[in-house]
């Protein structure tokens, strides 16, 4: 996981089954699975309503449940 806060220094951290990470108002951020199993992420937007820009990115991509992903080759 990657939060970049208003003083542009992103940070990072691993993230394990379990983990809470609380994301600030206005932060970019981004999450990358670097495994091969399949992550399950709960987002809870308050208040709701900015997850409708994520639905319409052209990045954006909805997998039936209990599809797996296909496999990108690992970072440099």
């Amino acid at each position: 996981m990657m939060i970049e806060f208003i003083e542009g220094e992103p940070q990072y951290q691993t993230i394990r089954a379990g983990d809470l990470v609380t994301i600030p108002k206005r932060a970019f951020h981004s999450t990358i699975n670097h495994g091969w199993e399949p992550v399950k992420i709960l987002a809870v937007y308050s208040p709701a309503g900015v997850e409708s820009g994520m639905r319409t990115s052209t990045d954006f991509k909805r997998l039936p449940a209990g599809a797996v992903p296909a496999r990108r080759p690992p970072p440099c």
